[in-house]
């Protein structure tokens, strides 16, 4: 935060909508046209970088990136 690094580790569970399991049920970030988890591993980074999913404002990554 504040320009210092920080690193944050993440796990390789992703938050789907109940009962579902395919890329495009994803609750917040959806899988890339090419098939790449990066933006929804990233997004994940983020809300844990920030406490919850709750606390990114409108899904923007800025100040996680």
């Amino acid at each position: 935060m504040l320009g210092i690094p920080v690193t944050v580790t993440v796990d390789d569970y992703l938050p789907f909508y109940a009962g579902t399991w395919s890329g495009k049920d994803l609750l917040y970030a959806s899988v890339g046209p090419d098939k790449s988890l990066w933006m929804p591993i990233l997004e994940k980074a983020g809300a844990k970088l920030f406490g919850s999913y709750e606390h990114l404002v409108a899904g923007r990554l800025g100040p996680a990136i």
